[in-house]
């Protein structure tokens, strides 16, 4: 035979919310101001809830015990909300808590009770004995009562007199009644706003409760607000470190830069005075090329009227012909070293200044050797052609005696 139910504990702890099959996870909903999660438990899960419940529905509340909350709360929490089964216990051991503080109080009432009753049947025991009736008899207490019934009449009509001398006691009393009235109303008006504080101060706990939940969604915001703001701040760090970086190698560029821009400036001062060194040059070279014009015209002269040189001016143009030649390769390289010049002139300008001034130097050296050559050979060349003169004289005279004659004359 199946024990009785003593108490409704799906009804009273909540559980199933009155649903008869099925039933929502246990868990509240911190997203929707913690309402209870909308999550449907599976079938075999309710059943073991169930059962449990049907369990301790046969024992008194007090006895359930802890291990009992904590099952069944694991039983109905979906897996989002499966660390709440402390709360959930918590909530439950509560209302057990105030169940057994209200039975208390009912047994200490029931107790009051029967403390009552026994009471009344001592006075009823009383009643029999002072009207002086059997005990075992009903009928015979009936009649007594009857009898003492009639004599309490008689006292009080006795006692009406007694009344109307007691009246202006009660008009002296009047007064004191409107103080009790206004009292009893002022109590009541007391008891109404006790009642309403208490109902204020549900209201305010349900908020309270409402608000503590908001506050630590607000918090936990916080704390990973907080986490954010230190990730950007060492983000901001080293975004500031790699700018002070930058700004470093710039700053070293700027320098290389400034230093490369002086180094063409030089490089383009040393350019352009090879440039106007290389114009001074070529115009040497134009007046050389000018006179070698008029030491040609002055060889052809010489060679119409000494033919007889032929050997030395042979010699002689050949010397020419290799300060030509030197000349011209001069020339030819001169350009080949402006090209030279013009492509390297960021790097070994100097250098190529000191070669070309060199060569320039050579061949100016040449010329002037040749110059000197020249004119320390010119008397010899007169002498010779002194001789050569004389000779062809001599010859004339071996021809024609009448023209050597003639000078003595």
């Amino acid at each position: 035979m199946m024990a009785p139910l003593l108490w409704d504990a799906d009804r009273v702890l909540q559980v199933t919310g009155g649903a008869t099959e099925g039933m929502f996870c246990l868990g509240q909903a911190r997203s929707r101001h913690n309402s209870r999660c909308r999550w449907d438990v599976t079938g075999k899960e309710y059943s073991r809830v169930r059962n449990i419940l049907n369990r301790i529905s046969k024992r008194l509340p007090h006895t359930v015990s802890h291990e009992e909350l904590s099952r069944m709360a694991s039983l109905g929490l979906c897996s989002y909300h499966v660390d709440q089964t402390a709360e959930v216990v918590d909530k439950w051991q509560t209302i057990l808590a105030n169940i057994n503080q209200l039975n208390g109080e009912y047994q200490r009432s029931l107790q009051s009770s029967e403390e009552t009753l026994e009471a009344m049947a001592n006075d009823v025991q009383q009643c029999r004995v002072l009207i002086k009736c059997n005990p075992a008899s009903d009928e015979a207490l009936t009649v007594a009562l009857a009898r003492y019934v009639r004599r309490h009449a008689r006292i009080q009509r006795e006692l009406e007199a007694d009344r109307t001398a007691l009246t202006s006691l009660q008009e002296t009393q009047v007064h004191t009644e409107t103080l009790k009235k206004a009292k009893s109303e002022l109590l009541r008006k007391a008891a109404d706003l006790s009642l309403r504080l208490t109902t204020a101060e549900e209201a305010m706990q349900r908020q309270a409760l409402e608000y503590k939940g908001e506050i630590d969604d607000l918090r936990k915001e916080k704390d990973e607000l907080s986490a954010k703001n230190a990730d950007k701040d060492m983000q901001i760090d080293h975004l500031r470190k790699q700018n002070d970086d930058l700004e470093q190698q710039l700053t070293d560029k700027s320098v290389e830069l400034e230093s490369a821009s002086l180094l063409v400036q030089g490089l383009t001062r040393d350019r352009e005075s090879l440039q106007s060194e290389v114009e001074a040059v070529g115009e040497e070279i134009e007046e050389l090329r000018k006179n070698e014009l008029v030491f040609s015209t002055q060889l052809n002269l010489l060679s119409t009227v000494l033919r007889h040189t032929e050997q030395e001016l042979s010699v002689t143009c050949q010397a020419k012909t290799h300060l030509t030649e030197r000349l011209e390769a001069t020339t030819v390289e001169l350009a080949n070293l402006q090209e030279h010049l013009r492509e390297m002139q960021l790097r070994n300008s100097f250098c190529i200044l000191h070669g070309l001034m060199g060569r320039v130097r050579d061949s100016w050296r040449a010329v002037a050797c040749w110059f000197r050559c020249r004119r320390r050979r010119a008397p010899a060349c007169e002498e010779e052609e002194g001789l050569a003169l004389a000779t062809v004289d001599g010859t004339n005279m071996h021809r024609s005696p009448e023209v050597q004659s003639s000078p003595s004359m």
